[in-house]
Order: structure tokens, then C-alpha cells, then sequence
């Protein structure tokens, strides 16, 4: 008899609570999500994307030299000079 009532008080509850659980809403606005906490969040994200491009950039430069030093067949300190 507990079950059945404890099951009936569920299934209200689930009927009553549906709607915040389904609430699909379209993505929030730039200006939206750079508010607050998540905004800090959102900011050292992007800083930390960011970074990670550059660093990637200059290791890609410093292969292409590398490179180029071992096809020239002369030292690094040549094309440090320019």
C-alpha cells in the first residue's frame, strides 16, 4: 500500500516539475554569457585558446628554422643576424 502511494506522489511530482527539467532554450546572447562568474570563466578560456595558438605558432617557426638550418648546412648564429 506505501509503495503505491509513494509511486502516485512520483508520478505528480514528475508531472509538476516536467516543464524545468524539457525547458529547451536557445544559447544565450555574448553579452549574456560574459556576465558574471561565467563570464570570468568564458574570458579565461578564450586567454588560454589564445595562447595556446601562439605557442603553437612559434614552436611551428622555430621547426621551419630548424629546417632551414639543416638544408643551408650552416649554424643557427647566420640567420640569427637577420
Amino acid at each position: 500500500m506505501g509503495c503505491h502511494k509513494q509511486r502516485l506522489a512520483w508520478d505528480a511530482n514528475i508531472e509538476l516539475m516536467f516543464p524545468l527539467f524539457a525547458a529547451i532554450e536557445p544559447p544565450q546572447s555574448e553579452a549574456r554569457r560574459s556576465r558574471a562568474a561565467a563570464g570570468g570563466f568564458f574570458a579565461l578560456k578564450t586567454a588560454a585558446r589564445e595562447r595556446r595558438v601562439e605557442c603553437s605558432t612559434h614552436r611551428a617557426e622555430e621547426v621551419a628554422q630548424e629546417a632551414l638550418v639543416a638544408a643551408a648546412g650552416v649554424g643557427l648564429s647566420y640567420f640569427q643576424k637577420f
